[in-house]
């Protein structure tokens, strides 16, 4: 059998048009596909990128929110240290000779029981 007289079942031109159909579905398909992956992980750098962001944010304070913090923690202190010596002053200001009370057990039994 010759090369020459070697039998084609399909045309040449119909073989043309189906490869070109072929090749252009499968560059559109690429296209699409390629557009779709850009687009998420286009979303995905986005989204990582905004959380870390946000969480490094919230994270730290700044020199400012620091010093107005550790002044309340100092005012708060002493607040607390005047409250204590304010008690402690009005209790020996109630004692005229600075002797303690004397509590009797009558006064210790409750009204019901009297």
């Amino acid at each position: 059998m010759n090369t020459d007289e070697v039998k084609h079942f399909i045309r040449p031109n119909v073989r043309i048009f189906f490869k070109e159909c072929l090749l252009r579905a499968h560059e559109y398909r690429q296209r699409y596909y390629n557009t779709i992956f850009n687009l998420v992980m286009g979303f995905i750098l986005v989204a990582g990128v905004s959380l870390a962001l946000a969480y490094l944010y919230k994270g730290k304070l700044s020199p400012e929110e620091k010093a107005k913090r550790e002044q309340q923690k100092k005012q708060e202190i002493l607040d607390l240290i005047h409250r204590f010596h304010d008690k402690k002053l009005k209790e020996q200001q109630n004692l005229l000779s600075g002797l303690p009370i004397f509590v009797h057990d009558y006064e210790m039994v409750p009204q019901a029981v009297r």
